[in-house]
Order: structure tokens, then C-alpha cells, then sequence
């Protein structure tokens, strides 16, 4: 890997200025393993590479959950653009890019279930958006911008809406995905999420999911899941 394309993987840690605690703990890791040596950043092993991940992904990062500000609407659909990349890359959607228009974000807002997160320069970096259907807290959206993925941000953020929801009294919350990528239905079933089908599923699962469908998306990847609180 290129320095260049290194440093890119790892932008948020240099700028946190974790990047070189990373380094440090890596070759640690290989020296005490293998007695190998770490060449850093250029001509790094991809297993280090890999062992510098596994610890990038248990580090708190510096940022914070809280109410969107209005603001902040703007920011919040260039995030929903740039996440959508993602999925795209992942096989999990195809077409134009969409995003969340003002109006919903306001609605979202209104009834205090729009949530970002927020880093210490208090930069959007990524937002979950929740309604109410019926007697369940229903995830509309949630998207972390590419360059701060792989953090636990979307781990908090779903934590946190979905304790609004336990202290409102519903009955539980719903969503659905795509059940192939990993960061999708498989993520969602470490938070208690499980697949529901058939004349399981609430009246709105059954609508969205026929909803989604008429939109492009592919029919064998669309899952419902749900969670009681």
C-alpha cells in the first residue's frame, strides 16, 4: 500500500492523532508474534495492516450524539450521498443517489428522533433518523460518512435512538436492509436485531418493503428486521 492511499485509509487517526499510538501498538504486536519488523507508513504488510484495523476499531474516537441542528440539514444529506457510495460499492444498491429531503430531516427533527454525530469541532460526521409507526420506533436512516466508517459511530447512534425509543414506552423498533452486505443485516443482528417475515411483519414493514421494490431495489436482498423492548 502507498503512503498515499495509506494516510487516506487512516485520514480521522491522523487527525485525532491516534495514527501513531496505532503504529506504536502494531509493531508491538508484530515484534512480540512474529520478531518481525514494521516499516511505516510506506511498506507496511497487509497483516499489519489488518492488525492496525482490528485496533482502529476499539478506539474512541472523539465525538459526540445529539439533536441535529437545523443547521446542519445541508450536511446531513451530503452525508446520505456520500454513504449511498458505499452501499453502491457493497452491491447493496444501484441507480441515482437519494438522500433524506429538508422536509423529512425537519419532520424527523420535530418529533426528536434525528441524531448526529457530532466531532469535538462539532463537524456532522454521521446521523440516524427514526418515526414512530404505530407502536414501534421505526430506523428510517442511518448514515456515517465514509471517512469516519469503522469507528462505532453507527453502533452509538442506533444505541441511542433506540433508547429513546425503550423510554417512550413502544413497543419495540423496526428496519429494513440489505441482508447480504455486513454492515447491514448482519450489524444490526449484534443489537438484538432479528429478520421478520410474512404475516409477521407489522403493516408498515410490509409497505416499505413493497415500496422499495417499485424503487429498483433487488427483491432477494430486502429484508425486514425487528427487536421488542
Amino acid at each position: 500500500m502507498s503512503a498515499d492511499r495509506s494516510q487516506q485509509t487512516f485520514k480521522p487517526l491522523y487527525k485525532s492523532g491516534l495514527y501513531q499510538k496505532l503504529a506504536w501498538q502494531a509493531s508491538c504486536y508484530d515484534s512480540c508474534s512474529e520478531k518481525s519488523s514494521l516499516l511505516f507508513p510506506a511498506h507496511k504488510e497487509l497483516k499489519t495492516l489488518k492488525i492496525m484495523t482490528v485496533f482502529m476499531e476499539n478506539q474512541v474516537m472523539d465525538f459526540t450524539i445529539s439533536p441535529t441542528h437545523h443547521e446542519h440539514f445541508d450536511k446531513l444529506r451530503a452525508i446520505e450521498l456520500a454513504a449511498f457510495e458505499t452501499l453502491r460499492n457493497a452491491g447493496a444498491v444501484t441507480g441515482e443517489a437519494g438522500a433524506s429531503s429538508l422536509e423529512e430531516l425537519s419532520n424527523f427533527s420535530r418529533n426528536g428522533l434525528l441524531l448526529t454525530a457530532y466531532t469535538s469541532d462539532s463537524v456532522p460526521v454521521g446521523f440516524v433518523a427514526g418515526k414512530v409507526e404505530d407502536t414501534w420506533l421505526h430506523i428510517a436512516e442511518i448514515d456515517v460518512h465514509p471517512e469516519w466508517q469503522r469507528h462505532g459511530i453507527g453502533r452509538r447512534l442506533m444505541q441511542r435512538i433506540l433508547h429513546t425509543g425503550q423510554q417512550r414506552g413502544l413497543a419495540g423498533a423496526t428496519l429494513t436492509t440489505d441482508k447480504l452486505v455486513a454492515f447491514n443485516a448482519r450489524f444490526y443482528g449484534t443489537l438484538g436485531f432479528n429478520i421478520v417475515e410474512g404475516h409477521e411483519r407489522p403493516p408498515h414493514l410490509v409497505s416499505l418493503i413493497a415500496e422499495e421494490i417499485a424503487k429498483g431495489f433487488i427483491p432477494a436482498r430486502r429484508v425486514a428486521m425487528w427487536m421488542t423492548f
